[in-house]
């Protein structure tokens, strides 16, 4: 027998938890192991404490204060974060609209060379057309690579699971506060000291 395996075995000795036979056995090395007989007094005299001492009260006002904080939560954030995401994702979709239209926006912003308000105004609408076009023209790459005929289906199916965590994050962004938390509350409203 080794010690480390002495080791686990006081732990189960302690819980209750050792069968007899690898009880003898266990007993049989602390008696010819100093060192692992000094661990065993430490892990009894340990167990002893704190089987003595009482279980820890939680304050009478514990389920008052966590719903305070629950219910003093700024809700405007996770409103603000959907409003992004949802920003971004009409900006990409803009852009894979965009993309096929480039070359005309380059040409409409070449052949207007009229001096003046005109010139600058279309030098602007070209700044800001051009990015987004280069953009959506890289995108339509990676998803053309991404749905060559050995990927596909790998891309699909990876597209469903995205959809399926985004759905899923929304529902519980969005019905978080409808009746998962009256239930949390009637459940926590009965709640006596024993855990029950």
């Amino acid at each position: 027998m080794q010690c480390h395996d002495v080791h686990e075995w006081m732990s189960l000795k302690l819980d209750g938890r050792l069968p007899p036979d690898q009880e003898r056995e266990m007993h049989a090395h602390l008696a010819s192991c100093v060192a692992c007989a000094q661990e065993w007094a430490t892990w009894r005299d340990l167990a002893a404490l704190f089987e003595g001492a009482p279980p820890a009260e939680p304050p009478g006002d514990l389920v008052e204060r966590v719903w305070s904080r629950v219910h003093a939560r700024p809700r405007r954030s996770a409103l603000l974060s959907s409003l992004a995401a949802v920003a971004v994702g009409l900006g990409v979709i803009g852009a894979l609209f965009l993309a096929p239209w480039a070359p005309i926006c380059r040409l409409v912003v070449g052949t207007l060379q009229i001096p003046g308000m005109l010139r600058v105004a279309s030098a602007v609408v070209g700044d800001l057309v051009h990015p987004a076009a280069v953009m959506a023209e890289a995108l339509r790459v990676v998803l053309r690579a991404l749905l060559s005929p050995g990927s596909a289906l790998a891309a699909m199916g990876y597209g469903l699971v995205l959809v399926a965590a985004l759905a899923a994050w929304l529902r519980v962004v969005v019905f978080r506060n409808a009746g998962v938390v009256r239930w949390s509350e009637s459940r926590l409203a009965g709640w006596d000291r024993s855990g029950r």
